[in-house]
Order: structure tokens, then C-alpha cells, then sequence
């Protein structure tokens, strides 16, 4: 494995520091759920900062949903669920003032710890966890409707299991910290479930998210994993002595929506006739649609002139007619914000590689569709 495939994305910096959180919020009940005989003060500090954790938990994921989401539904619902869990948590450190906890921490009942929850705190808490759980089917739901090649079948599997259990899990922890103080029994042993639950969802819904391209690229920030698992493919058109034609494509990309060559070489010449031949060819960026596929997928392209010392047209000059462009599922166009930064990216392979036969190379056309996906996300 290269050393490039060892580097940590912002997007598994996420995942690990939640699943952290989520073994920390587990472990911290066990003194209160077990009545172990430890320092009482020891007890309710270690349970105080299993619940900041698990509060933080809800909250970033809510952020990941707002991250993710390009409905402004969705969106507004993930800030309530922020809000929610913030208040939730000033009234947890308001209380950490009174001895026993007056509106929402713990206290000893019959020689037993059980959690106290007041009528506000549990509506806050309420309110943060129905609106995250909104939030996330919601994200799902949008996670659907992306095309088979864009999100598999098996990752939509685990995220319904993943999101099932997380529902478990809260309306077990909403049970345990509304149940009245006389039923300790119970409550600790639906508290103990909900935190077993939850870390098992937390568990299934990110390994889903490691393996799933369009989150490490809108968290992560890098374009590498969709080039690399062909969900977004790259292709190079040149008019060369046998007319307009790849020059290369990628395999991947090609291999996951079985592209014949008809199609290929249909979309190679609509490519440069849309950037115009003979003396109506311009250098600028543009974008159109890629034909002959079931997907709706766009064509996100530059064109521009390069140095070819084999082209046997005197006309050109040695300079032919090229145009490169990133095939991009329709779905995913709303990540692409900056598309005049192509010409950029170009300018520098351009500089890099000054003929065709070093430009046309496999590695350097996909290091450069990767470089042009990072700039325009």
C-alpha cells in the first residue's frame, strides 16, 4: 500500500473521534449502571463527562447531516437538533452545582444510583434526539435515490440497520430517564441497552461512512475515492491524425457503467464539436451533457491546444485540438462550485508534460483529474 493510501482524510479523523466518543459514553455508565462501590464524587464526574460525550456526539453528527444535506429541510433540522442537544447540556452543567442533581444528573435512591431528569431538561433532550433522528432519515432518504454505481446496495443495507438501531437505542434511553426513581432495576438495565445499542449503530453507520465516496468527499476533501471507485470518471479527446478520438479514459470509471466503444466515440467527437473545430476551436471551460448512458451524467470539460510533434495536419502546426473533461452523476453536481479553476489545474499539467505522449499517460490524466475534482469541490 502507498504511503498516499495511509493519509487520514478529515473525514476519518471524524469517524474515529465518534466512535471513541461512543465507547467513552458506554464505559462511563458502567459505575452507576453496576452500583460499584467507587467515590461517589468519582461516580457522578465520570457519568457527567460520558453524557458531555454523548451530547458531542449528537451534535457533530447533526453537523455531518448539515454537511451532507443539500435541502434546506434537512439542513434547518440538523441546526434545531444543535440547538437542542447545546441547551440540553447548559442545563446538565447548571446542575453540576447541586448535590444530589436538582434537573437532569444523577442521584442515590434505596442505595442506587438513578438518573434524574426534569421536565424541561427532558424535553430538551427530547427535542435533540427526535430531530437528529429526523435529520439522519432524512439524509438517507436522499442517500436512496443516488444511482446503484454511486451508493451500493450493501451500503443503503447497513445504514437502514444502522439507523433502526440508533431508534432502539434512544427510545430505550428516553424510557430509562422518565421512569419513576422507585424502578432502579429497570432503569439501569434500559439505560445499559440504549448505550449498547447506540455504539453498535455508531459502529455499523461508520463503517458504512468509510466505505462511502460522496461522505469522504464532502468531509474528507478530496476527490481521489470517487475517481478511484470510477463513481466520477476523466477522459481525454484529442483531434489527431485519425479524428477525434480518447486518447485515454478511465478503466474504472468505464468498467463500472460497461461503456462500449460506440458510446465512447459518439461522446468523443460531441466533446470537441461543442468546443468548436478548425478556427472556431477556443480554450475555455464548459459544460454538457454525456450521451448514450441510462445514468444522467455531465460532462464537466476544457478545451485547449497541445503540443503534438506526430500530427502529420500541417495546419495545426504540431498544436491539436484537445479537451479534457471529468464525467461527473448528474446527483453529484452540487458539490461543484468552482469550475473556473480547471483552466488552472490544466495550465500546470499543460506545463508539466508539453507533449501529447507525456500528457496522454494513465497516471498523470488521473492525478490530474483528482487535482481538477479537489479544486472545483
Amino acid at each position: 500500500m502507498s504511503a498516499r493510501n495511509l493519509v487520514l482524510t478529515r473525514g476519518h479523523v471524524i469517524v474515529i473521534i465518534m466512535i471513541s466518543l461512543g465507547i467513552f459514553w458506554t464505559v462511563s455508565g458502567i459505575p452507576w449502571l453496576f452500583n460499584l462501590p467507587l467515590n461517589e464524587t468519582f461516580v457522578i464526574t465520570f457519568s457527567n463527562l460520558g453524557v458531555f460525550a454523548a451530547f458531542l456526539i449528537m451534535s457533530t453528527w447533526a453537523y455531518l447531516n448539515y454537511q451532507f444535506s443539500s435541502r434546506k429541510r434537512t439542513q434547518l433540522i440538523s441546526i434545531l437538533s444543535i440547538v437542542a442537544n447545546s441547551i440540553a447540556i447548559g442545563i446538565r452543567i447548571i446542575d453540576l452545582r447541586n448535590a444530589p442533581a436538582k434537573y437532569y444528573g444523577l442521584a442515590k435512591v434505596d442505595g442506587k444510583w438513578v438518573p434524574i431528569t426534569d421536565p424541561i431538561a427532558a424535553f430538551f433532550v427530547l427535542t435533540g434526539i427526535a430531530t437528529l433522528l429526523l435529520s439522519l432519515f432524512l439524509v438517507n432518504r436522499e442517500l436512496k435515490r443516488l444511482p446503484e454505481y454511486v451508493y451500493p446496495r450493501r451500503l443503503k443495507t447497513i445504514n437502514d440497520v444502522a439507523f433502526w438501531l440508533l431508534v432502539s437505542a434512544y427510545i430505550l434511553n428516553f424510557i430509562s430517564l422518565n421512569l419513576p426513581s422507585g424502578f432502579p432495576l429497570l432503569i439501569q438495565t434500559f439505560s445499559l441497552a440504549s448505550r449498547l445499542l447506540v455504539l453498535a449503530s455508531l459502529s455499523f453507520y461508520f463503517t458504512e461512512l468509510l466505505h462511502n465516496p460522496l461522505f469522504i468527499t464532502s468531509i474528507g476533501g478530496t476527490g481521489r475515492h470517487l475517481i478511484k471507485k470510477g463513481v466520477i470518471g476523466w477522459g481525454l479527446i484529442v483531434f489527431g491524425n485519425m479524428g477525434p478520438q480518447f486518447s485515454n479514459v478511465s478503466e474504472a470509471w468505464k468498467v463500472m457503467l460497461q461503456l462500449d466503444q460506440r458510446t465512447i466515440m459518439l461522446n468523443a467527437s460531441a466533446l470537441l464539436i461543442a468546443a468548436g473545430l478548425g478556427d472556431s476551436f477556443r480554450e475555455y471551460e464548459y459544460i454538457i451533457p454525456f450521451q448514450g448512458v441510462n445514468s444522467r451524467i455531465v460532462s464537466v470539460c476544457y478545451s485547449f491546444r497541445h503540443y503534438d510533434p506526430t500530427c502529420i495536419d500541417k495546419r495545426l502546426e504540431n498544436r491539436v485540438p484537445v479537451v479534457f473533461g471529468l464525467f461527473i452523476p448528474l446527483t453529484l453536481m452540487r458539490m461543484v462550485s468552482h469550475i473556473l479553476r480547471v483552466e488552472k489545474v490544466i495550465a500546470k499539467y499543460r506545463a508539466l508534460h508539453p507533449t501529447m505522449q507525456e500528457l496522454s499517460r494513465n497516471d498523470v490524466l488521473e492525478e490530474m483529474a483528482v487535482a481538477i475534482l479537489d479544486a472545483i469541490i
